[in-house]
């Protein structure tokens, strides 16, 4: 007969090797943040040192974003990236709104990182007679971006980032006015194709 302590030693072992086989299983399949919740609130809060040595180890990930073409093409709706939209001028974010389509009509891709927004400048260049002027990237009135400022030379040594900036805002530039310029039909359903579809613009 297995005396007492003895019993005890081998389920501590027993329950180690289940840990252990948990954790490799886990590094083959992960498990996704948003699964976390079906543990329960209570338990995850008791396990919070666990849980963030877990996501250390890379056990608990976030669960990887479609690719946009492939969002594009199971999406219901007419699809608009969400840095675009966050570049929009107010107006014409209140217009698309009012329009109801990002209640029904509009799939929104994220194409940014959790808590990010679109990066703009306020930035500093020479003109013809030699002196600083002010200029900045993007609209004047955009809805959520944030703004850094450069000074003279911060503005010489990040020229290649506020050309990125400009390039990219650009881009957003025509899928805005493609939008707004294809509202109407959008909210009538009479829309059949998508900016980010088999069109390379």
């Amino acid at each position: 007969m297995i005396n007492k302590d003895k019993a005890i030693f081998f389920e501590r072992i027993a329950e180690m090797q289940e840990i252990k086989m948990i954790e490799e299983s886990l590094k083959e399949n992960p498990l996704f943040e948003d699964e976390l919740s079906q543990i329960g609130y209570d338990v995850i809060q008791k396990n919070s040192d666990v849980i963030k040595e877990m996501r250390d180890k890379g056990l608990i990930v976030r669960r990887p974003f479609p690719t946009l073409e492939e969002f594009v093409s199971q999406a219901n709706g007419y699809v608009v990236l969400q840095s675009t939209l966050f570049q929009m001028e107010k107006d014409e974010f209140r217009t698309v709104r009012q329009s109801g389509l990002l209640n029904s009509g509009i799939d929104i891709y994220n194409d940014l990182d959790q808590g990010q927004v679109p990066l703009h400048f306020d930035w500093q260049f020479k003109n013809r007679q030699g002196q600083y002027e002010s200029s900045f990237t993007g609209g004047s009135d955009m809805v959520n971006v944030v703004r850094e400022v450069l000074d003279e030379q911060e503005s010489e040594a990040r020229a290649n980032d506020i050309r990125s900036v400009q390039l990219n805002y650009k881009e957003a530039r025509k899928e805005i006015d493609y939008l707004l310029n294809n509202l109407e039909a959008l909210v009538e359903g009479t829309v059949n194709t998508q900016y980010h579809g088999s069109l390379k613009r």
